[in-house]
């Protein structure tokens, strides 16, 4: 057993084996376990930069008042890394707790707002009813187990001891008042052990039955990860074997686990199979059990089980309602999915076609007009042939004298030199005529030849045939402009 002790200012741990000096010990909750002070602080000279470090100073000025030099806090007497150390610490709690010389409990969530009140003032019942410290599964062995107990709020003003708050703790945690006071001690029945502990909770789930371990006199290896039902029926077989040696048979097996349940939402024990003895506890508290055909049964437990029943119920009916509302949103979800595929299929062969119909109609006159600008290319090649064949015929310049008047003829023969010349003007300017007919000819066959060939391409060119479907789409009619790339057909 490791204690603490306080000189100058640090905190310094102590190993004992056998001669244990006396010590006060401290009860508490836990905070966040970051603000814990741990044994690996200590060892450090760390604690002071924890927040849980006022509590342990709190603990050592109450213990060097009683004329003890030392003193036990669970968040640092034990080094939790060290698994075996640890299983003998679960398995001890409750001795140590015991031989304390002086148990301080340091309610952290309890204030005396700065005015000494009384536990006879109703406002401060109301507070410290409710405070966290009746509500944790390890304080029970704490509260029971030491023979001096003094407790304190958080700004370390004493609120009393044991005997002057019997009342008050009777009232809360459904002890006797005798048994507070030590009358009557551990070990007590698992039954006795299970009602007091009620609905205390722990951070792990196994700590409920690992913290009633002191209380029924047994010894329990740990196994966090177990559940808490396991956890509660290796406690129960260890109860039910130590009572066996004992030769007081409260408790036979009769089929195994399943005749005996913990509940761990209720957490409540359901039922101890099969009582062949009522014990004591039962016999002296008549009203909180009723008789049944394996035993006495908690009235609480039935209460805790019969309201979980009702709000498994509740929620059951909640889920068939949501899984039916779930049902009609999916066959609402299936019907618009059904009526827009509808749609799409609709918009599908509608737009095919259209498609047809407008691709055939512009294929229709595109084929029209190919053939249209096939002609007229063919006629502009026979025209510029014949003008070939015309300018470079020797007889050519005579065909446009024959066209002329005989009259002019015979004006020219007889104006003699000087109508030679004007002849030679005529014909000069009539083959620079022919040769810029000739050459727009040349143009617009070239024109027409480049209009063909991008016919040929845009009618094979499936993003153009789609383009020419935007004005029909648009629901309107082409622009009639000669140079738009998508209405010039």
């Amino acid at each position: 057993m490791r204690l603490l002790s306080l000189q100058d200012g640090r905190l310094s741990l102590t190993k004992f084996n056998k001669h244990i000096p006396s010590y006060a010990i401290l009860s508490h909750t836990w905070g966040a376990a970051e603000d814990e002070v741990t044994f690996e602080d200590v060892s450090r000279n760390e604690a002071r930069n924890k927040k849980g470090y006022d509590k342990i100073k709190f603990c050592a000025e109450q213990a060097a008042i009683h004329n003890l030099e030392f003193f036990w806090v669970d968040t640092c007497c034990i080094n939790k890394t060290d698994v075996q150390e640890f299983q003998n610490a679960i398995n001890s709690m409750y001795r140590w707790y015991q031989n304390a010389k002086v148990c301080f409990v340091y309610m952290a969530d309890l204030s005396t707002e700065g005015t000494r009140q009384t536990h006879q003032d109703s406002a401060w019942k109301v507070r410290f009813r409710q405070n966290r410290w009746f509500t944790r599964s390890w304080t029970l062995q704490e509260l029971l187990a030491p023979r001096e107990i003094k407790f304190y709020s958080n700004d370390n003003q004493f609120i009393g001891d044991k005997g002057s708050l019997v009342q008050e703790l009777e009232a809360i945690t459904r002890i006797p008042a005798s048994t507070l006071l030590g009358a009557d001690s551990a070990p007590f029945s698992l039954e006795e052990c299970i009602f007091w502990a009620g609905d205390r909770e722990s951070t792990y789930e196994e700590d409920k039955a690992y913290s009633l371990l002191g209380l029924c006199g047994v010894s329990l290896a740990p196994n966090y990860g177990e559940g808490v039902e396991d956890a509660f029926e290796r406690l129960r077989k260890r109860c039910h074997k130590k009572r066996n040696k004992q030769g007081t048979i409260q408790v036979y097996e009769s089929g195994g686990k399943d005749n005996w349940h913990y509940d761990s939402q209720a957490h409540e024990a359901l039922q101890l199979s099969r009582v062949a003895e009522i014990s004591p506890f039962a016999q002296s508290h008549p009203n909180n059990f009723e008789e049944t055909e394996t035993g006495p049964l908690n009235k609480t437990t039935r209460r805790l089980v019969d309201i979980k029943r009702d709000m498994e119920r509740a929620s059951q009916q909640r889920d068939e309602e949501n899984m039916r509302e779930i049902e009609r949103e999916r066959e609402q979800k299936t019907r618009e999915i059904n009526m827009i595929q509808k749609q799409q299929m609709d918009w599908k062969v509608r737009n095919e076609e259209l498609h047809k119909q407008v691709y055939g109609d512009m294929e229709k006159r595109m084929q029209k007009q190919a053939e249209e600008h096939q002609a007229e290319i063919s006629r502009l090649q026979e025209r510029m042939e014949a003008m070939s064949a015309s300018t470079s015929s020797p007889a050519s310049n005579s065909v446009a004298l024959v066209t002329q008047p005989r009259e002019e003829e015979d004006s020219s023969e007889s104006s003699g030199s000087s109508s030679d010349s004007q002849a030679e003007q005529r014909r000069r300017e009539d083959r620079r005529r022919r040769e810029q007919q000739q050459q727009q000819l040349r143009q617009e066959l070239d024109y027409r030849i480049a209009i063909e060939l991008d016919y040929q391409r845009r009618f094979n060119d499936p993003y153009f045939l789609e383009a020419r479907m935007a004005p029909v789409r648009w629901n309107r009619g082409p622009c009639n402009d000669p140079f738009c790339d998508i209405c010039r057909f």
